[in-house]
């Protein structure tokens, strides 16, 4: 037999390893296509590759917010094969101004998610591949009530379960809210943020806060009543006076008001 004989058709296979992600099988390649690139392990791999799965392709580019580039890099697949199938299954592509995580960016979702599914602040963030306190901070734009320890309710206890409306009863309404927040300046009760500045940062108003936490109060009336209601900024302040309910945090604004 020649050597260019033994060297194409008479030497060991090359073992490679499939270079799709979602794969990464070692598979044999014989001497005469070593020199091809053979970038998948089998027919059945290239034609049946994870883009084609609409779940995968959901988790990836909505849940986890991947760009069309780190998915192809990440499925062993070119960015425009990841368009024509985000396209096949109907996934609407991000525009450039649409948040890193949309799933939580969703009020309805979250509280799915968190509320009637009881699912933690963790257990999303490592669902979606974010930080809890990203899931935190979401929770509080959308106000839904949350603590990162797990103390506070979910589930049937949560005052948002069951249809995402929110459950505070007779005297609980934007007309109120702006009353309180009147009271206060517009300005934050623990840290004097005023409303300007504070929609510049979170894209909103200040949250209008029950002292004593709702749920503690059986009659509206009494729990909707100015003195309970009291003007904090979302993120920390919030958070701080979430903590420590029923009690008021030491701060050197003014008490709250009927």
């Amino acid at each position: 037999m020649s050597s260019h004989h033994a060297g194409l058709h008479g030497g060991p296979p090359f073992t490679s390893t499939c270079s799709a992600k979602y794969c990464n099988a070692e598979y044999s390649t014989p001497p005469s296509q070593s020199n091809k690139d053979n970038k998948y392990c089998s027919k059945e791999c290239r034609t049946s590759g994870a883009w084609r799965d609409e779940e995968v392709m959901e988790a990836l580019y909505l849940l986890r917010g991947m760009s069309v580039s780190q998915i192809g890099d990440y499925l062993g697949c070119s960015g425009q094969t990841v368009w024509r199938w985000l396209d096949e299954h109907g996934i609407e592509a991000r525009q450039a101004s649409e948040p890193k995580y949309p799933r939580i960016s969703s009020k309805d979702w979250l509280v799915k998610t968190y509320v009637e599914k009881n699912m933690t602040s963790g257990e999303i963030a490592e669902w979606v591949g974010c930080s809890s306190g990203v899931v935190w901070e979401w929770c509080q734009r959308h106000g839904i009530d949350c603590q990162e320890n797990g103390s506070w309710p979910r589930g049937e206890d949560h005052h948002l379960y069951g249809g995402g409306d929110i459950k505070y009863g007779e005297g609980w309404n934007k007309k109120k809210k702006e009353r309180v927040r009147e009271r206060d300046g517009r300005e934050c009760q623990h840290c004097g943020r005023g409303e300007q500045e504070h929609v510049k940062l979170f894209g909103t108003k200040h949250i209008v806060h029950h002292v004593v936490p709702a749920r503690s109060i059986e009659d509206a009336q009494e729990r909707n009543a100015m003195k309970n209601l009291v003007t904090l900024c979302r993120g920390d302040c919030h958070k701080r006076w979430e903590e420590m309910a029923p009690l008021r945090p030491i701060t050197s604004r003014v008490e709250v008001r009927g």
